[in-house]
């Protein structure tokens, strides 16, 4: 992925795309989203999680974004659906994390 920085864009665009990214620190990247005020549920996909609470997030092993915010300011940089899934998640390209959930803590 290559990105360009541009001025004058419109960070409310929503071009419906969305990533899926792979966290091995599942948990505390669901608390930190949770913190800036970021988690969104994608009415498109509700059926494959809807997670708004940390317990629902590691049930589905999933959960989402919606805006990119500058941490330190909470001024939005980009709208940009981001998938978060944990390694658990079963359709982990990774093979080697790609492991039960009731077996192994990451």
């Amino acid at each position: 992925i290559h990105f360009v920085e541009k001025k004058d864009i419109d960070v409310d665009a929503d071009n419906e795309e969305h990533m899926a990214i792979y966290i091995g620190n599942f948990e505390s990247c669901f608390k930190r989203c949770e913190s800036l005020g970021i988690i969104w549920i994608n009415p498109r996909f509700t059926k494959l999680d809807a997670s708004k609470t940390l317990e629902q997030a590691l049930e589905a092993e999933a959960f989402r974004i919606r805006d990119i915010k500058d941490p330190n300011t909470g001024t939005k940089l980009l709208r940009l659906e981001h998938e978060i899934r944990s390694l658990r998640h079963p359709k982990c390209p990774l093979k080697q994390y790609s492991i039960n959930k009731k077996k192994a803590k990451l």
